[in-house]
């Protein structure tokens, strides 16, 4: 369950916080072109770093939630990546040709 979009804490930003099964769970979503998959994967702008806000951010989030994460029971966090890629249409719109989900890559 998506709880929160585009939630920032200080400098921080998560793109989407959701809610699984006890676990908060921050998730990074990157878009790129389709062209670009094999050469610049989407899952390489999530280095070390960068999961190491996003473990930041899911404990501020959990601080500064206290009553929600009680509610569901939430005991831990997770990071999660999603990669989409997309094509553009005859008519420079875009369309999503694939989409790749990492669970867990912190």
């Amino acid at each position: 369950m998506v709880v929160k979009r585009n939630w920032r804490r200080l400098r921080l930003e998560a793109d989407v916080v959701a809610v699984d099964v006890r676990a908060i769970v921050v998730i990074e979503v990157k878009t790129r072109h389709e062209r670009f998959r094999s050469r610049y994967p989407a899952r390489r702008a999530v280095h070390a770093q960068k999961r190491g806000r996003l473990c930041a951010l899911a404990r501020s989030f959990a601080r500064n939630n206290g009553p929600l994460c009680r509610r569901f029971g939430l005991a831990q966090s997770r990071i999660d990546a999603v990669e989409v890629y997309f094509r553009r249409t005859l008519f420079g719109m875009r369309r999503v040709s694939a989409i790749i989900w990492h669970r867990d890559i912190a």
